[in-house]
């Protein structure tokens, strides 16, 4: 029904228009409390200022779907974004989850990580070639953990090159 479409529309766009709202917020509490001094050179910032930016933060990470519980549960793994060519020859990046120097598979983690990866700060993750995560994988083997099929591995990259579907060294974590 029309009514079920405008709920739905209004979901999709409600974390956008609090982001424009806190920015017009933001812009408004800068024009009134930052106050630039001619003598001395100086701007000077009312307290009330770092409030106001905090929530402009708050829903830019809200407009990008950053979850502060996900993001602590991702501080518990070595987070990786391979980079390669897809299909039509654009870059695009595979995020990995690893602990302890092996590949784990957690899906709720690797989803978030898959939607909020490009956001997140870029200390948070260390970018790493499709040769290095080959060399990885075939140090996991050789440390004897177990292999599954290609299909179970990389199934949320089933475009990516051939070469990503070497053994890979996967423990299940769910």
């Amino acid at each position: 029904s029309t009514y079920n479409l405008s709920k739905a529309i209004l979901i999709f766009f409600e974390p956008l228009i609090e982001l424009v709202q806190a920015a017009k917020r933001a812009v408004d509490v800068l024009h009134q409390q930052v106050h630039f001094n001619e003598e001395t050179g100086t701007y000077t910032v009312a307290k009330t200022f770092a409030p106001a930016m905090k929530s402009l933060q708050d829903s830019l990470q809200k407009a990008r779907g950053i979850d502060p519980k996900l993001d602590a549960q991702l501080e518990d793994y070595e987070i990786l974004a391979v980079v390669y060519k897809d299909n039509t020859g654009k870059d695009a990046v595979m995020w990995v989850l690893e602990k302890n120097g092996v590949r784990v598979q957690n899906a709720k983690l690797q989803k978030y990580i898959e939607q909020t990866g490009r956001y997140q700060d870029a200390e948070k993750y260390t970018i790493i070639t499709l040769a290095d995560l080959d060399k990885k994988n075939h140090q996991s083997v050789a440390k004897g953990y177990l292999l599954y099929e290609r299909e179970s591995v990389f199934w949320r990259h089933r475009e990516s090159p051939p070469s990503l579907c070497l053994c890979a060294g996967v423990e299940r974590e769910d």
